[in-house]
Order: structure tokens, then C-alpha cells, then sequence
């Protein structure tokens, strides 16, 4: 006897697969934009797209230099990224009597996760407008996250020169004590030692790239995705076993100190050759030890080292910016932007604005303000 029941096909069984799993995402899209639309009191989320985090672009350069990566232009009135890529409003050609400082760094420069108003390059600009006048000076912020210096050498031979600074602000430390090799990771009470790739955005394919931002920006999915990385994130610094970091760091067979140092006396040779007349200011980047004692004998020797290649040049400049933000910080201002997460790294506007002030106070002290 022949059977009446037919069975699926296999392309059948696909196509058939693929319509009930884009019905589910059809599903759970919809949810996840009810939600949160109830979640934020407004419809806006029902239709409209999101609003994505900051993106960059790789920029592949020729060896001894590593590729570098700036922001990808927007107007976003929090988080503009000028035509250059770096953040901030656009940049025209430099006029006289004008006197253009360059913000060269990281994180802290750039200020991930803050307004670009909350940054020390813009509270920096603003102050100058109030004592010297709009015009006097500009500020440029040419920092960007989870550049080294090894990043920033190779940015300002390619970039510097076609900004034209009087005066490049360098604030670049605790980046540096990775890319000797090593990160000491303690999450969940396991500890380990583990390789870790240049920072900056890894290569992909193009078209999964886009794919992959349009997916963020417009999928209610996408977005939470992000969130929930975010999340993972501020849970790793959270447990992050910042004492074992520091003893490695002051381990006798470290690595990072010679080549911190050959990196800042390879910028500043490199910015003395572009233009001699460029004055260098060198920035002791504020850490939290008030609540992790243990980072200050790696923050110290890196400042230590710092000093010591500033004498060697008549046009450097070396600037302590951690002592008045540690006081601050002992008088009770939050100058770290969330203490609960236990990051002792990067400032809230109030620590920026300090960073500001100290800068602002010690131009006064130096050529350029009297020109």
C-alpha cells in the first residue's frame, strides 16, 4: 500500500524555516519598539531609527607607522566628528594671530561617553574665549578611544602636519601599559595573562559592516544588543583586579618603560622636525588612588618618565594635571564619571573642567601669550 502523506522538500523546508524566523524577528522587533516606547512615555521609538554610538574608519599606513582610525563625519550635536575625523566642529585653514592647540590622546581626550561640551578640549576653548577673547586661541581635539602612543606617533606623522599647531597637549598613559604585551585580567576571581590585538576597529568586510550599522541604527534588536555589550563592559571594569594590574606593572622585568619612552621621544622628534616652533605640552594624566592606592606607583613612574624626556627638550613642557584633581576629588568633587562602575580612569565634566583650568592657568606662563 503507497502512502498519501508527501514530505517537506528540502529547499521547501528551508524557505519554510526562513519565514517563521524573519516572523519571529517581525515579533520580537515589535516588542522590544512597544517597550520601550512605554518605557520612554513616547512613540518616537514606534518609527523612527536610533541613535547610534560614534563609528570610525581605519587608516592603513605604510611600516614603520601602525594604521590609525578616525571618527566617520556627523553633525551630531553631542557627538559632532568634523570632516578630518576628529571631534569636535569643523576645522578651516589656520589664520593669524591665532593660536591653534592640538588635544593629542585617547579616551579621556576624546571623552567617551560625555557630551562633546563636557570634554576637556571644548571646556578648554570655552574658558580661553571668556579670558583671552574669541579668536585668540583654538583648540582642536585629535583624540581618540583606545589610541596608544604607538597610534598617536603614527597619527601626528600623518595628520599633525596639515593642522598647523603652535602647541600639541599630550595626555597618554594608561593605554601604554598594554601594548608591551601583556593585560593582566582578573574577572570572576580568574586570573590570567592574555595577548591582546592592537586597540582600534579590526577589519571586516565592507558590506557586512554596513549591513551591520543599518541593522544597529533602525533594528530595535540591534540596539539592544549594544546595550547589553555596554553593560558587559562596564561589568568587566567593574571586576577588573586593578591591584594585580598594578604589580604587574612594577614587576622588575617589565617591559613597557623603555618603549613608553622611546614612543614619546619619537613624537616629540618627530612634531620638532615638522615645525621647530611647536611647543609640546606633556600631561600627568589623573588616576583614582584615593580608592585604588596601588595605581599610584605605576602612574608615578610613567610621570617620572615623562619629566625626564621633557628636560631633554627646551620646547617641552611638563604639566601636572593629577594633583588638582585628586585634591578636588578629597574636597568631594566627583571628578571620575561613575565611581559605582570603580573606573578610576576617565573624568566626569567636572574633573575635565579642572584639567581645563590647569591648562589654561599655565599658558599664561608661556610664549605663546604673549605674542
Amino acid at each position: 500500500m503507497q502512502s498519501n502523506t508527501r514530505g517537506f522538500s528540502p529547499l521547501k523546508t528551508i524557505f519554510f524555516s526562513c519565514i517563521v524566523f524573519a516572523a519571529f524577528l517581525c515579533l520580537l522587533e515589535v516588542a522590544c519598539r512597544v517597550t520601550l516606547a512605554f518605557q520612554h512615555g513616547s512613540a518616537r521609538s514606534l518609527w523612527y531609527g536610533f541613535t547610534s554610538g560614534p563609528r570610525f574608519q581605519t587608516i592603513r599606513v605604510a611600516p614603520p607607522y601602525v594604521d590609525y582610525y578616525k571618527g566617520t563625519p556627523t553633525r551630531s550635536r553631542a557627538h559632532p566628528v568634523n570632516s578630518r575625523g576628529l571631534r569636535g566642529p569643523e576645522i578651516g585653514p589656520k589664520k593669524s594671530p591665532t593660536i591653534r592647540i592640538v588635544c593629542l590622546g585617547a579616551s579621556t581626550t576624546y571623552g567617551d561617553n560625555l557630551d562633546y561640551r563636557d570634554t576637556y578640549p571644548a571646556l578648554l576653548q570655552e574658558k580661553l574665549d571668556r579670558s583671552c577673547g574669541r579668536g585668540r586661541y583654538e583648540v582642536v581635539n585629535a583624540g581618540q578611544p583606545g589610541f596608544d602612543l604607538n597610534h598617536i606617533v603614527s597619527f601626528a606623522k600623518h595628520e599633525l602636519p596639515a593642522l598647523e599647531p603652535d602647541i600639541v597637549l599630550l595626555l597618554s598613559t594608561n593605554n601604554n601599559f598594554k601594548v608591551s604585551g601583556f593585560w593582566f585580567v582578573q574577572v570572576k576571581k580568574v586570573t590570567h595573562v592574555e595577548d591582546q590585538p592592537a586597540a582600534g576597529p579590526k577589519p571586516e568586510n565592507v558590506l557586512l559592516h554596513r549591513l551591520r550599522r543599518i541593522f544597529v541604527r533602525y533594528s530595535a534588536i540591534g540596539k539592544l544588543g549594544e546595550d547589553l555589550m555596554l553593560q558587559g563592559w562596564q561589568k568587566y571594569v567593574a571586576d577588573f583586579d586593578w591591584d594585580g594590574f598594578a604589580r604587574a606593572l612594577m614587576a622588575p622585568d617589565n617591559i613597557w618603560e623603555e618603549e613608553f619612552r622611546g614612543n614619546l621621544n619619537k613624537l616629540i622628534s618627530q612634531i620638532a622636525a615638522d615645525d621647530p616652533g611647536t611647543t609640546v605640552i606633556l600631561l600627568e594624566q589623573a588616576v583614582n588612588t584615593i580608592r585604588y592606592p596601588v595605581l599610584a606607583a605605576p602612574w608615578e613612574k610613567a610621570g617620572s618618565i615623562m619629566r625626564e624626556v621633557a628636560e631633554q627638550y627646551s620646547s617641552v613642557y611638563m604639566l601636572d594635571a593629577r594633583g588638582p584633581v585628586l585634591r578636588a576629588a578629597q574636597s568631594g568633587v566627583q571628578v571620575w564619571q561613575d565611581e559605582s562602575m570603580r573606573d578610576p580612569l576617565h573624568l566626569s565634566r567636572e574633573g575635565n573642567a579642572i584639567v581645563a583650568d590647569t591648562i589654561a592657568a599655565a599658558l599664561r606662563d608661556l610664549r605663546h601669550d604673549q605674542k
